[in-house]
């Protein structure tokens, strides 16, 4: 424990863990590159498609980057803390409910942020 960082469970768990979430991060960036790519493929082959993202580019593009960029910035703090917990009207989440739960408040005030700024 030289680095302050404390270590919970096997060294290969650990080690585990540090390749999903890397693999998370880099399905989400693969995920973004096919969204555009899927995009410019739409834009020359039909114009409807396009034209629907162009007026309703919040919906259509928006909405699903604020989805994986709030699954993208949970699974990053979950990799650094290991464990969400935290209590919030008097009931206590931890494990999967405090991440789903942190999930959910990223996506809405991302998408209030978009909804905003639109």
């Amino acid at each position: 424990m030289e680095s302050g960082k404390k270590s919970i469970g096997e060294p290969w768990e650990n080690r585990l863990r540090m390749i999903i979430a890397y693999s998370v991060v880099l399905l989400g960036i693969l995920a973004a590159f096919s969204i555009v790519a899927l995009i410019i493929y739409r834009d020359i082959v039909d114009d409807s498609w396009y034209l629907i993202a162009k007026e309703h580019f919040a919906a259509v593009i928006g909405l699903p980057c604020a989805a994986v960029a709030s699954f993208i910035l949970i699974r990053a703090f979950e990799h650094q803390n290991e464990k969400i917990e935290f209590k919030i009207l008097g009931a206590e989440l931890n494990a999967t409910s405090g991440a789903i739960v942190l999930w959910v408040v990223v996506f809405l005030s991302i998408t209030l942020a978009i909804k905003t700024l639109w």
